[in-house]
Formats: C-alpha cells, sequence, structure tokens
C-alpha cells in the first residue's frame, strides 16, 4: 500500500491504521500543495475541515485524480451528503470511525484502485491492438489499391485485345519462353507457330536492348522491332497468365 492522505481532523484514523505512512493537512489549501509532492492512493477529509471537505472532492475530480476520497461527516445531513455524492465522492463515513469501519473502507478503496488499474491496462491492450488493426488495416488497404490498379491494367489490355484488330496476341511464362501466339500475331510477324512456340522474347523482337518482363511492368510499354515490323509492345496480367499485346507502329 502507499501513502493516504488525511485532510482535517481525522486523528484516529492513524492510529487504526499504524502500518500505512499517512500525511496530514489542516484543510483545502494545504491539500493542493501536498498532491503536487504526492501520489496519495486514498483521501479521507474530514468535512469540517479549513475550505471545507466538498471542496476537496471537487479539486480531485477538476485535476482528474483518481484516487478515492472517503469524506468523514459528524452529522447526518442529507443535503451535504447529496453534495458530497454530487462532487464524485468514493463513499462517506459517519465519525465517531471505528477500527472496523476503517479498514473495511480502505479494503473498499483498494480493491477500488485495483480494478481501475486492470481496466486501465485493458484499455492499453486495446490501444495496442487498435494500432496493429489500423497498421494491418494500412496494409490490405495498399494492396487492394494494388490489385485495384492491375485489375484496371488487365481490363485495359482485354478491352484492346476485344478492340484492337491490329494487335498480336502472345502468351509467355515467368522466364519470357512463348507458350501461345494468335494467329494476328502470326500474320504481323509472318511466321509458323511452330517457329514461335518454346522461344524466348529475345529471340523473336529485337532491340536496343534486351527485353525483359519486369522492365515492361515498370515503364508499362516498350518498343522493339518484330522481324523488320517496329512494334510497341505492352504486357497485360490476367490471372496467372502473362499476356504480351503486340501493336504494330504505323508511321
Amino acid at each position: 500500500m502507499g501513502v493516504i492522505a488525511v485532510v482535517g481532523e481525522c486523528s484516529e484514523i492513524a492510529r487504526y491504521i499504524p502500518e500505512i505512512p499517512i500525511v496530514s493537512l489542516e484543510g483545502i489549501d494545504d491539500f493542493k500543495v501536498a498532491v503536487l509532492e504526492n501520489e496519495f492512493d486514498v483521501v479521507f477529509v474530514a468535512d469540517k475541515c479549513k475550505g471545507g471537505g466538498i471542496e476537496v472532492v471537487r479539486f480531485m475530480k477538476e485535476m482528474g485524480h483518481l484516487s478515492p476520497v472517503i469524506a468523514v461527516m459528524d452529522s447526518r445531513d442529507i443535503g451535504i451528503a447529496r453534495e458530497y455524492l454530487r462532487a464524485g465522492v468514493f463513499e462517506i463515513l459517519l465519525a465517531p470511525l471505528s477500527s472496523e469501519v476503517v479498514k473495511d473502507s480502505i479494503k473498499r478503496a483498494y480493491d477500488c484502485l485495483r480494478a481501475m488499474e486492470f481496466k486501465r491496462r485493458e484499455l492499453l491492450r486495446c490501444c495496442v491492438k487498435i494500432k496493429e488493426l489500423e497498421r494491418e488495416k494500412e496494409m490490405l488497404d495498399a494492396e487492394f489499391a494494388l490489385l485495384k490498379r492491375k485489375l484496371v491494367k488487365r481490363d485495359e489490355c482485354i478491352k484492346k485485345m476485344l478492340e484492337g484488330y491490329c494487335s498480336g496476341i502472345v502468351l509467355v511464362d515467368e522466364s519470357g519462353q512463348v507458350v501461345d501466339v494468335d494467329p494476328h500475331f502470326l500474320r504481323i510477324a509472318t511466321m509458323e507457330k511452330e517457329g514461335v512456340i518454346g522461344k524466348h522474347l529475345n529471340d523473336i523482337f529485337s532491340s536496343t536492348t534486351e527485353i525483359n518482363l519486369d522492365e515492361i511492368l515498370k515503364r508499362e510499354k516498350v518498343e522493339a522491332d518484330l522481324r523488320g515490323i517496329p512494334v510497341e509492345i505492352e504486357i497485360c496480367m490476367v490471372e496467372d497468365s502473362i499476356i504480351l499485346v503486340v501493336n504494330p507502329l504505323h508511321p
């Protein structure tokens, strides 16, 4: 257990709990100074302390202190009790106090502190989890945006394949080996299908640099020469297939 503050005349509290350090204060002004130098676990406040016990409770609430405040009243004035409750007091005890009453009240106060600490830790864990979920969401958003761009690109390529009468289609694997071609590509290249299948792109197209699939992906388009015919090559990913759209460049 930590330190307990006693504001006002409640001398019997120190006798009942000698094992707990106690800071005795006269009133609200002393208390305002003391809370800057001490972190009180529990605060006992006498109703008739200097400045008023209710003001101590209000000050604790205004400053955001979570330490339970226990008010000690000399009378059974219902109006004052209501003021304490409205101010946010933890509980109210009636003087004179007994050892059992004081110890039971302190036990309830520390039970409350432990419950608040548990909730604080749970809240902290929730905040950490929220941060993790936010990071996961950012990653998923980035993946979704990338997938969306790929789908847009795919749709554009498919549209060109459907609308572009002059386009030739070449299906290749990840290494750049030709897997299949369409008849229009064969007409552009004036080649037989058997002479194209299995060959590498660089064996079919000529360029100032080697034709690289990754480079086409980065640049979206590359220009090359197809048996003396200048062409433009675009890459299109359709599911797991790599499709090259070959368009002759007319002067």
